[in-house]
Formats: structure tokens, sequence, C-alpha cells
């Protein structure tokens, strides 16, 4: 390491969204569309059940 780099003041970091779960970067243009993690899930969850429909996703 440079000298110059000082981790005196370094935390660990912590995961607010828990152990189970992951956090994704959303591209600008979707974050137009989706400003909540509840927003996200919830057309996700609908666009999972769509193809459990059509068998094209293993349930």
């Amino acid at each position: 390491m440079l000298p110059e780099y000082d981790f005196s003041k370094a935390r660990p970091f912590r995961n607010r969204a828990g152990n189970n779960k992951v956090v994704v970067e959303l591209d600008p243009d979707v974050t137009e569309y989706f400003q909540t993690s509840k927003q996200v899930n919830l057309t996700l969850k609908a666009i999972i059940k769509s193809l459990k429909k059509t068998r094209l996703v293993n349930s």
C-alpha cells in the first residue's frame, strides 16, 4: 500500500438489506420506472409467476 492511503477510519461494510438478500444496481433508465425495492420486487414476482404459468421457468 502506498503511504497516502489512510484506512485508520475504515469500517466493515454492513449490508443493511440483511444476510439473505441481494443488492443490485439498477440502470438509470430503469430507475425512471422504479423508485423503491418494493416496486421492483412486485414487478419481478409478477414476471416470474407469468413465466411459471407458461412453463418457461421451472417451479
